[in-house]
């Protein structure tokens, strides 16, 4: 393998792990987003279909972030 195929070989890794750690780091965001609101809805006085409707919505956000991920690394 001539030196110029390694070094795009090599280049062609590195975007790919930033790709990932960027997507990866959006991902943990999102989730610690949700923690915060599920403590937000924890203290709360929210009734049982607002906590439903709220935790739908999360999970549909992350499901959504992992989607975006899955597709990312391909």
């Amino acid at each position: 393998m001539s030196s110029c195929s390694r070094l795009r070989a090599r280049k062609m890794q590195v975007e790919a792990s930033v790709k990932f750690e960027n997507a990866f780091e959006e991902l943990r965001d999102r989730i610690d987003a949700a923690q915060s609101r599920f403590e937000s809805m924890a203290r709360g006085e929210e009734t049982r279909e607002e906590i439903r409707s709220r935790v739908n919505a999360i999970w549909e956000d992350l499901k959504n972030s992992l989607e975006k991920l899955n597709s990312r690394l391909k």
